[in-house]
C-alpha cells in the first residue's frame, strides 16, 4: 500500500502556477544581468540539436528556460541559422477578447526578452557555431530550487509512463503513483515532471492504446521521419482511423534499418 508523501505546499503549488511566470519571491531572484556571451560564441557543435540541447542545460543553470525560435535557408532549401530564445522573448499575439468566455485566461509569459543565441552552420563537415549570443534578460530568474519546473526542463520518461501504467491497471489513483515516483526519486525536485505533466502522458498513451486496438489492421513504420542526436533512425507507427486522418500509435527509437532492429 502506498502511504502519503508529505511534501511542501509551495513545491507542489507548481501544478497551478506556471513556473515560467515567476515573480521576484522566495522562488526566483532580480537579477543584475552580467552578460555572459564570451562564454557561447564560438562553441562548435555536429548538429543543431547538439546546440539545442548545450543552450538548453546553459538556460537552465541560470534560471531560465529556452526555446526553439527563428530558422533560415540557403538557396536550395537548407537550414543555415537557427535562433535559440529565452521563453519570454517577444510578444503574445493578440486574439479576439471575449468577455464572457468560460476558460481561464492564460498568464503572460512573454514579455520582449532580447536574450538569444544564433547558430549558423560552418559548411566544413556539417558543423554549427554560435556566432552571435545576447544573454541579457528583462526579467527576473529562478533560483537552481525552481528550475526542474520550468517547462523546457520537464519531461516524462518512457520508464516512469510504463511504471504509472502498470501502477493505474491495478487501480492505484494517478495522485498515488505521482507520490511514490516521488518517493523513489529522492524527492519533488529529483522527479523531473509535475503532476500534470504525468496525467497528461497517460491521457496520451491509454489514447495511443485505444486507437491501436480500433484502428490497428493496417500501421506504417516511417523511418525517414528524422534521425537522433547519434543518427538512430525514429521510427513512427502510424495508421489511419475511420476519417481517414493519420494517427499515430507510437514511436520508437531502432538501432539501424535492419530486419533485426524491425523483428
Amino acid at each position: 500500500m502506498l502511504g502519503p508523501l508529505k511534501l511542501h505546499n509551495k513545491i507542489f503549488a507548481m501544478d497551478h502556477t506556471d513556473v515560467d511566470n515567476v515573480k521576484p519571491t522566495d522562488e526566483c531572484h532580480e537579477v543584475h544581468n552580467v552578460d555572459e556571451s564570451d562564454i557561447l560564441v564560438g562553441k562548435l557543435f555536429s548538429s543543431r540539436d547538439q546546440a539545442w540541447y548545450l543552450y538548453k542545460g546553459f538556460a537552465r543553470e541560470h534560471g531560465f528556460s529556452a526555446r526553439k525560435g527563428t530558422t533560415r535557408l540557403d538557396v536550395e532549401g537548407n537550414v543555415k541559422t537557427q535562433e535559440f530564445y529565452c521563453s519570454k522573448e517577444g510578444f503574445r499575439v493578440s486574439k479576439v477578447n471575449i468577455i464572457d468566455r468560460q476558460r481561464a485566461h492564460t498568464p503572460i509569459t512573454r514579455i520582449g526578452c532580447k536574450t538569444r543565441v544564433i547558430v549558423t552552420t560552418t559548411n566544413t563537415n556539417d558543423q554549427w557555431v554560435i556566432s552571435k549570443s545576447y544573454q541579457k534578460h528583462n526579467h527576473a530568474l529562478c533560483t537552481p530550487a525552481m528550475t526542474p519546473f520550468m517547462r523546457s526542463n520537464r519531461a516524462v520518461s518512457k520508464a516512469d509512463i510504463d511504471e504509472a501504467t502498470t501502477l493505474k491497471e491495478v487501480g492505484v489513483g494517478t495522485s498515488q503513483v505521482m507520490n511514490y515516483l516521488t518517493q523513489q526519486a529522492g524527492g519533488y525536485h529529483n522527479v523531473g515532471f509535475t503532476h500534470k505533466d504525468l496525467y497528461n502522458a497517460l491521457q496520451r498513451d491509454s489514447t495511443s492504446r485505444s486507437d491501436y486496438i480500433c484502428f490497428g489492421d493496417v500501421i506504417v513504420f516511417d523511418t525517414t521521419y528524422k534521425d537522433n542526436l547519434y543518427g538512430q533512425p525514429i521510427m513512427p507507427i502510424v495508421g489511419v482511423n475511420h476519417h481517414h486522418n493519420t494517427i499515430v500509435f507510437a514511436t520508437a527509437i531502432i538501432a539501424d534499418e535492419s530486419s533485426q532492429s524491425f523483428e
